[in-house]
């Protein structure tokens, strides 16, 4: 019996051992500049993408935010299924619901990642200008070694002109993101 179970791990560990779910992770460093924002000054940042939003996917968003706007896309992206991650190493992670990239004008590619941001019962309960900020939003600026630098807006309204994705940041300044770097290959663009 055990015989046969040494045998199988290694025979996984010959073929490459287990494949990763993810199809592109990146490691980045963040610089928080807001006195707004109650985090640490640096930070590390791990990004795990288990796929991108598919064109349905991305015409369904854009529908829900024609017909209702921000609450119309806020809760078309709560029912969509988790794509991906991101969390600061050691704590928990959030779920990526909206993932899109395509590629800049400088040649290097943009990867928009958007999901609902975490909100406090006072916030809630007080109802504040912030409210009108539903999202956070991850943009990262990468060249074909899938280095480069980005940002976060904790607090951002999203919407659509035509077919561009447009941002808004309610705090005063996003949160950088230096030394990004993909540590696993993309499949397929």
């Amino acid at each position: 019996m055990y015989a046969l179970i040494v045998a199988g791990l290694l025979a996984g560990a010959a073929a490459g051992g287990p494949q990763s779910k993810y199809i592109e992770q990146y490691h980045a460093t963040a610089a928080t500049m807001s006195v707004d924002v109650y985090a640490p000054s640096m930070f590390e940042l791990e990004i795990s993408l288990e796929r991108y939003t598919s064109v349905a996917e991305r015409e369904t968003i854009q529908a829900a935010f024609e017909k209702r706007k921000q609450e119309g896309l806020l809760s078309t992206l709560q029912k969509a299924p988790r794509i991906g991650i991101f969390r600061v190493p050691g704590n928990l992670s959030w779920d990526i619901k909206y993932a899109f990239r395509n590629r800049g004008r400088d040649n290097r590619t943009r990867i928009y990642l958007i999901t609902d941001r975490n909100v406090s019962f006072a916030e809630a309960s007080s109802r504040p200008r912030s409210m009108d900020y539903p999202f956070t939003v991850i943009t990262m600026r990468v060249d074909d070694n899938g280095m480069g630098d980005g940002e976060i807006m904790v607090a951002a309204a999203v919407g659509f002109d035509r077919q561009d994705l447009v941002i808004e940041e309610f705090l005063d300044r996003p949160i950088r993101l230096t030394k990004v770097r993909r540590v696993t290959e993309p499949r397929g663009f």
